[in-house]
């Protein structure tokens, strides 16, 4: 794979404590998808104002912002710059950068006829699957058959217009369906999916965000990488439908992937994405015993009982009373329970004793620290994932052929979670 963007010679400005200082050097992105920075000599006056605002380990501190040029008409800015290290050579005093954000803007030779919008993606894979046609234009997902590396840019989500002028709303409406459609990739490849760039195409213009960051391995795809075409198509009607979905579910994901080789925390971090969907997803008359209503006058006289107890002190009245408003709310096992009526999903494999016992691990593991005995907990970390996996395709609106790993990998056909026979 070629540079992403030739190295060239910028011009500009360091903005630091206030004081924007001149600075010059060289830029380019190789074929991972990084940019590079090769600064040139400072001055020594301007050398010392930014190695002072540097700060020291474990020192909060401002990020340090770069606008700069080149003279074939490129730019490239950041408010989130940072030094790597600094010092002197034979050329003079040098500092060295890096940028969390930068963007690149760059004159096109050929300009587009349609605006695009593509987020690029690290150790994707994906197999030719066919444009998807929205209100906002042509979807198209690309990935490749083996990435080299887990960090390898190896695919990329797209979205162009229908036509050349969209409307002045069509890159905010276009992002937030790039950003729906890679959230739900996301799942289907198993893992994290890094977005290093982001690239707007438009007229004679290309604007790319380089986003600092690693790849990340995939686990547990919910979907083969040959068959996505039906997950995408669902993506895409249901963000036209009902709206993406509610960030609660994708950070419970974001949860579910956490990299990690401790079973105990690959295991509490997925029981900890199902409390945060049950605390803001799972409706009132499903996370109390009675309705609240019903429970406000019982928990009135309670209340008055305990402020005419004798001898209790205002703190511990205060504490009594604590515990009390929270006697109305159900176990977590039971709100557990409630999930699969809320989603309408289906609750093959987890009967009750399954969910008590998912619980207990959970608390064991708050408590102790450690897994229970010698026992391996893989078959409850398998539970609790594809119990995340049936509520996310189940908001999606999937209707199709999964990938379950409840005892060993197997098709299974959802909303039913019925195994599907070789």
């Amino acid at each position: 794979m070629t540079d992403i963007l030739e190295k060239d010679r910028y011009a500009g400005t360091l903005t630091v404590g206030g004081h924007a200082l001149p600075l010059g050097f060289q830029l380019s992105a190789g074929a991972d998808g990084r940019l590079v920075f090769e600064p040139e000599p400072m001055d020594p006056r301007h050398y010392m104002q930014v190695v002072r605002a540097g700060g020291r380990p474990g020192q909060e501190r401002e990020h340090f912002h770069l606008y700069a040029e080149s003279t074939t008409g490129k730019s490239v800015s950041s408010e989130s710059v940072y030094l790597l290290g600094h010092g002197s050579g034979a050329e003079g005093l040098t500092v060295n950068f890096g940028a969390n954000v930068a963007t690149v803007t760059l004159p096109r030779l050929n300009p587009v006829a349609r605006p695009c919008l593509q987020l690029w993606l690290r150790s994707f894979r994906s197999f030719r699957n066919s444009l998807v046609k929205t209100p906002l234009g042509d979807v198209a997902v690309y990935g490749a058959d083996r990435p080299e590396t887990q960090d390898s840019l190896s695919g990329s989500l797209v979205v162009q217009a229908a036509t050349g002028s969209p409307g002045p709303t069509w890159r905010e409406d276009a992002d937030g369906l790039l950003k729906h459609l890679h959230q739900g990739m996301a799942l289907a490849h198993g893992g994290r999916l890094q977005v290093p760039i982001v690239e707007y195409a438009s007229g004679d213009l290309t604007e790319a965000k380089f986003y600092a960051g690693q790849g990340s391995a995939a686990e547990f795809a919910v979907f083969p990488y040959l068959n996505h075409g039906p997950f995408i198509q669902a993506l895409a009607d249901r963000f036209f439908d009902k709206g993406p979905l509610p960030e609660t579910l994708w950070t419970a994901m974001v949860w579910m992937h956490a990299e990690t080789t401790f079973d105990e925390i690959r295991f509490f971090t997925g029981m900890t994405a199902l409390e945060a969907i049950i605390e803001s997803q799972l409706g009132e008359r499903r996370g109390t015993i009675i309705p609240k209503q019903t429970f406000a006058p019982l928990r009135s006289a309670i209340d008055q009982v305990i402020d005419g107890a004798d001898g209790l002190s205002k703190e511990a009245m205060a504490i009594l009373k604590g515990r009390i408003a929270g006697i109305n709310s159900k176990s977590f096992g039971e709100k557990i329970d409630a999930l699969f009526d809320e989603y309408g999903i289906s609750r093959a494999d987890f009967d009750g004793p399954t969910i008590v016992g998912l619980v207990r691990l959970r608390n064991e593991i708050v408590h102790r620290g450690t897994i229970p005995g010698d026992s391996s907990i893989w078959p409850q970390i398998i539970l609790v994932r594809e119990l995340i996996t049936r509520i996310l395709l189940s908001e999606i609106g999937f209707v199709g052929h999964y990938d379950c790993y409840i005892s060993e990998r197997h098709m299974r056909a959802f909303p039913e979670c019925v195994p599907i026979s070789d």
